[in-house]
């Protein structure tokens, strides 16, 4: 429980120190592209691409692109900023004080969980959105999920590694 604890304190800290802005613009993109998906329903009707577009999952056009793009950078960035949270405040704290190989796995699985949550949830609002036009749809909700889960195990391993050759300078060091 402890390193739940410690997890979510480091969470609130990234949220607290500016990412909420970020946040703030991804609702109001998302606002943005829900109001103009409704607007041309008499042009397209409101389909499953709709919601694959809501979330991000659709690549046919320019917007639907960069709004994809925006998504990963919003999940790369958060990743970042949660798995080198010790490297760039407290190296010590990884180095001296921890079991690293268990401490790495338990800070992946929180962040895995967090992910999750996340991302159900964002598919939960688009679904009761659109979910009068568009049944539900356990291919999108899987790649929904599994595509920022990829993303945040890829920078985890990124993490991991960085801080494993850090380590090993520092005990060469020592």
């Amino acid at each position: 429980m402890n390193s739940f604890t410690y997890s979510f304190q480091i969470l609130k800290r990234i949220f607290k120190g500016g990412f909420y802005k970020v946040l703030l613009f991804f609702i109001f993109l998302l606002g943005s592209i829900i109001f103009v998906i409704y607007n041309n329903r008499f042009i397209k009707p409101i389909d499953i691409s709709s919601i694959q577009f809501a979330l991000g999952l659709s690549f046919f056009i320019f917007l639907a692109i960069i709004w994809f793009l925006y998504q990963v950078g919003i999940t790369i960035y958060l990743s970042y900023l949660y798995f080198f949270y010790e490297t760039n405040h407290s190296p010590e704290f990884i180095f001296l004080r921890t079991d690293y190989y268990h401490f790495a796995i338990k800070k992946y699985l929180i962040f895995l969980l967090f992910i999750f949550f996340c991302r159900v949830l964002l598919y939960a609002f688009v679904h009761l959105v659109f979910f009068i036009n568009v049944p539900f749809s356990l291919e999108v909700f899987i790649w929904n999920i599994a595509l920022h889960v990829m993303i945040a195990t890829f920078m985890f391993i990124i993490s991991v590694l960085y801080d494993y050759f850090n380590l090993l300078e520092f005990k060469v060091r020592k």
